[in-house]
This record gives structure tokens, sequence and C-alpha cells, in this order.
């Protein structure tokens, strides 16, 4: 089978964005789809907090290694907020 195409996170990852992102990301994990946050340059409060809800729902179906390459400014809103040793594996 050939590997999917991930999905690219967006630039920004900021409040504005994360509602229109939810259902792409639910998408993503109900396919087996790799995400990519290699991109991020931006993110906030409430982007962290749906990428921890990512995590969680991808825990659960025992594939967190889909959310791969995780760019360094948001791996250090996460260290920032204490959530990176949910992510230490996925930074790039």
């Amino acid at each position: 089978m050939p590997k999917k195409k991930p999905l690219l996170l967006p630039e920004v990852l900021t409040a504005y964005q994360v509602g229109e992102l939810k259902p792409l990301l639910q998408k993503a994990v109900a396919n087996g789809q790799p995400i990519d946050g290699g991109s991020v340059s931006r993110v906030d409060t409430l982007g962290c907090q749906l990428l921890v809800s990512l995590h969680h729902s991808l825990e659960a179906v025992g594939q967190t290694d889909l959310l791969q390459n995780l760019s360094a400014p948001l791996m250090a809103a996460m260290t920032e907020l204490g959530l990176h040793t949910l992510f230490s594996g996925d930074a790039a």
C-alpha cells in the first residue's frame, strides 16, 4: 500500500484556524493519515490545546506516530505550557 500524503498543519495555528482545522484532523485520524507540523511558525494556546486533543485521539487508537515533524516554534510553545513531554518524540 502506498504511503499516505501527510496533512500539513498551517503556518499559523491560532484560535482563528482551530475551528476549520479540527474536522480535517478528525478525518486524518480516522484515515490513518500522517499529520506534519513542520511548517507551523506561530501558535497560540488554543492551537496547542487542539494538538493536545489530537495527541489524545491518536493515543486512543495507538497511532501517536502519525503526528510528525513538529516545528521549533511549536515545540517552544508546548515547552512554555509544560506540554512538551507529550510531543518530545515528534519534534523536527
